[in-house]
């Protein structure tokens, strides 16, 4: 594939990840030729957001406070193919929705994992672990 401007490869993305999840639809901005998605759950807990900031795709989660617990990037860095990294991201969020991946709360932090067992040893030494999928909050 040949290499994307910022705002081809925002509507690249933006393309592919409506195609796959509708409900994005009334979340989105594009501001300077970049793309962010702003997904709040159910309980408006925690906000899922994507963006194609400097032609990647990073998502990440902020709390109801508005401050990002995590993000992960998703960029191919072997080669130059954005279908992957498309697939990828879709995959990721799918298993964010479909509770692969478990939000793990530990104190005031919160992390993302489909192993959530070892984020319990490494961080919850004298702390309560609470687990909640994405649909429950």
């Amino acid at each position: 594939m040949l290499k994307l401007d910022q705002k081809e490869f925002s509507d690249f993305i933006k393309k592919g990840l409506l195609l796959q999840f509708p409900i994005f639809t009334d979340f989105l901005k594009m501001d300077n030729d970049i793309l962010t998605i702003e997904y709040p759950s159910r309980t408006k807990q925690i906000e899922l957001w994507i963006t194609t900031q400097d032609l990647e795709i990073t998502v990440g989660m902020d709390n109801k406070d508005g401050v990002c617990f995590m993000h992960f990037h998703i960029l191919q860095t072997d080669f130059y193919n954005r279908e992957d990294e498309l697939k990828s991201a879709i995959n990721s969020i799918n298993n964010i929705f479909n509770g692969t991946e478990i939000l793990v709360f530990i104190g005031d932090k919160i992390f993302l994992s489909d192993n959530p067992e070892e984020i319990i040893r490494e961080y919850a030494t004298n702390e309560i672990a609470e687990l909640k999928k994405w649909i429950e909050i």
